[in-house]
């Protein structure tokens, strides 16, 4: 182990250590998770979720992905222009889309086993707030379990948006 022999040695160290986070590498990580089919964006209230949520959504549109996102606490003008579901608290709205989730994912994995190279366009699901849907939402628990074991094969995506006081 190298061991700076003199502050200024070690601040040039930690300088070597900043330009290395600085480099375009810093960012690759990010562009990985565009072919992840399941991701799970976790931090505290204000930390960047939605923000980070918002760009691996577009860039998703960009790569050809429909989206639905469901989002119970959706804010006025959040989402415009994509399918959203779960406005206002409405469990009952993103619990259809749960189970919605299962029969396309029943259905594509059929289409799978007829078909020659299928190759279904890709979904992704944006499940916010996914850790208070459990006593609310009947098919949350097959949801979350078909999106962390069955779709990577059918081009079905799910990204979880997740507050640390509710894990």
């Amino acid at each position: 182990m190298d061991v700076p022999s003199s502050p200024a040695a070690q601040l040039s160290k930690w300088d070597e250590d900043e330009q290395l986070l600085a480099s375009p590498a810093r960012h690759e990580w990010m562009q990985d998770l565009l072919s992840y089919p399941s991701v799970l964006i976790w931090g505290a209230p204000g930390a960047g979720k939605s923000t980070f949520a918002e760009w691996l959504m577009s860039e998703r549109v960009k790569a050809g992905h429909k989206l639905e996102i469901l989002d119970p606490h959706r804010e006025f003008g959040q989402w415009d222009g994509l399918d959203t579901f779960g406005d206002g608290m409405n469990f009952n709205a993103i619990d259809d889309r749960l189970k919605a989730f299962a029969d396309l994912v029943e259905s594509r994995y059929l289409g799978r086993s007829k078909k020659a190279d299928f190759n279904p366009r890709p979904l992704t699901v944006l499940a916010e707030e996914f850790t208070q849907w459990a006593k609310k939402c009947e098919h949350s628990a097959s949801f979350f379990e078909m999106s962390v074991s069955d779709i990577r094969k059918i081009n079905c995506h799910v990204v979880y948006g997740v507050e640390p006081r509710y894990v």
